[in-house]
């Protein structure tokens, strides 16, 4: 029921987005008009051909979208200014703008209440399964996680305990740490599971292929 009403709300909000650009481009000025439109297409643009073209995801990233989302912002805020403030328009729809501006708001309070207490969010894209994947290292007694770039620890380090190790792995240069009770590889690239197959004889077992976690057996 909520997947329901939470489709009906997203559907809802494109409607306005829509109807508030819409009503800026009928309303305003074309000097106006070009630049919101600026905002909102040049960035989405330049992120989504090159996506379309070679299969990236760099329009899925939230804060790429800032500009996109700040001029969607102000086709809504025009929108609902000249709703309200209008003499022009019956009471019964000012009324209605009010209560949409209401509304939006309270969205937004409760939102930002909701993630701010959430493990993750749906904009952590890159690092949205690592509380998960934290968890299950944390079940090892004494655990090793091999990654190839650290920065990608810059999450996942503040979620486990002090007892997991951390150790950078080069597919130039491969060592294996000794003494750990389970060996983990953390997003390893495809070249390094291969070199670790099929040189150096090691089996690698799919822990939790979305936080993509795999552990190392020989």
């Amino acid at each position: 029921q909520w997947n329901n009403l939470s489709t009906y709300l997203v559907l809802l909000i494109v409607i306005l987005v829509g109807y508030s650009i819409y009503f800026l481009y009928r309303k305003t000025s074309k000097q106006v008009w070009i630049f919101v439109f600026s905002l909102i297409g040049v960035e989405l643009l330049f992120l989504l051909v090159p996506d379309l073209l070679f299969r990236g995801q760099r329009s899925t990233v939230g804060r790429y979208l800032i500009p996109c989302y700040i001029g969607i912002q102000i086709a809504i805020a025009y929108l609902l200014t000249v709703k309200i403030t209008s003499t022009s328009i019956k009471r019964w729809q000012r009324r209605f703008w009010q209560l949409v501006m209401i509304v939006l708001v309270t969205l937004g309070i409760l939102s930002n209440a909701i993630s701010s207490q959430a493990e993750t969010w749906w904009i952590k894209y890159s690092s949205y399964y690592e509380p998960q994947v934290a968890k299950i290292i944390d079940q090892s007694v004494s655990p090793v996680v091999l990654v190839e770039d650290p920065i990608r620890l810059l999450t996942l380090s503040y979620l486990v305990s002090n007892q997991v190790n951390f150790q950078r792995i080069e597919t130039e240069k491969i060592e294996i740490p000794s003494g750990f009770s389970d060996i983990f590889l953390f997003r390893p690239s495809n070249s390094l599971r291969r070199e670790l197959e099929s040189k150096q004889n090691y089996k690698i077992i799919p822990i939790y292929k979305q936080g993509h976690l795999w552990q190392l057996k020989k």
